[in-house]
């Protein structure tokens, strides 16, 4: 499949390393999962497009993955083609606007901003994926949210062909937006920052606020972050505005392990691979043991905020 794949793509002139049988685990922020049976790295969109368009000819699934924080990789890999699109990076300036590609990480977007005087975004500091993948789950932290800021995000669709949202039709609620199920990926997204403050302050608000991560033990062992929205509760019930952590704690699963997977003693919302030794299926049977025993004693099913892949690159939708 690969000399096949590669044939494709010479043919098409797109000069990108094609590899294949690499481990995905090291790309990922859990530190698990098996292998890419290929993996391209992409410094261009017009590259994603005609990969996009190869594998739909080929009949090959193709996965896209970012900094790799918010997804769990399947033990036995991602069959197709992966293409790892940290390499668009790629941030266009204007006064109060900065428009960035899907592979900008969080940080170094709230780096520029910080740099150029913007001030909006800086919250985001220290949220560890992509904009891309930030945008698609409207990720959030501190009270902010990645879609505050947003002017439009440009979609690349099904068929090939570009549409821009709107951050209104976007349709941005708490940790999700409507822009994956009518787009194949992300391409750009455009940020209005018309404020002003002081670059120096903006970088001393980073800094306070990664050291708030800190704390929190957002930065002890590898994990992937908040396992689960916070729970959709009615006002009358006894569990209303309580968070998935401190229902995961009430159900006595804080510290409890499988195979080196374990659910954190200081954050319950997060399980963590401290010997980067787990297998995705131990992290796996972490999640479903909290969504049962959470939802035998307070009768609230737990929805995953973390993405769980198949082989196929498709989304585990957990029943």
């Amino acid at each position: 499949m690969i000399e096949e794949v590669k044939r494709f793509l010479d043919n098409h002139a797109v000069h990108e390393e094609v590899e294949s049988h690499i481990p995905l685990a090291p790309l990922t922020s859990l530190h698990c999962g098996g292998p890419a049976d290929i993996l391209i790295r992409p410094k261009y969109m017009a590259s994603v497009m005609e990969v996009l368009r190869i594998g739909k000819i080929l009949g090959i699934p193709v996965t896209l993955l970012g900094n790799g924080t918010n997804v769990l990789i399947p033990d036995e890999g991602l069959r197709g083609i992966v293409l790892l699109t940290t390499g668009l990076k790629q941030i266009a300036v204007k006064p109060g606007e900065l428009t960035a590609e899907c592979g900008v990480s969080v940080n170094n977007l709230c780096r520029t901003a910080a740099g150029k005087g913007f001030k909006g975004i800086e919250r985001l500091y220290g949220i560890p994926g992509t904009v891309g993948g930030a945008v698609l789950g409207n990720a959030g932290c501190f009270g902010s949210e990645i879609s505050d800021t947003i002017a439009w995000v440009e979609t690349l669709l099904e068929n090939g062909n570009i549409y821009v949202f709107s951050k209104e039709k976007a349709g941005f609620s708490y940790r999700s937006s409507l822009i994956g199920k009518n787009s194949r990926m992300i391409t750009r997204v455009c940020f209005s920052l018309p404020e002003r403050a002081d670059p120096k302050l903006l970088g001393k608000t980073h800094q306070e606020y990664e050291e708030m991560r800190r704390t929190k033990g957002h930065y002890r062992h590898p994990s992937a972050g908040s396992v689960f929205k916070k729970p959709v509760t009615g006002r009358k019930s006894r569990y209303y505005g309580m968070s998935a952590g401190e229902l995961i704690e009430m159900a006595g699963l804080k510290g409890v392990s499988q195979n080196g997977a374990r659910i954190a003693e200081y954050h319950a919302n997060f399980i963590i691979n401290p010997e980067s030794r787990a297998h995705s299926s131990d992290i796996l049977d972490l999640i479903t043991l909290a969504r049962r025993k959470v939802e035998e004693k307070t009768g609230v099913l737990l929805e995953c905020e973390l993405r769980i892949l198949q082989e196929n690159g498709q989304p585990l939708n957990l029943q």
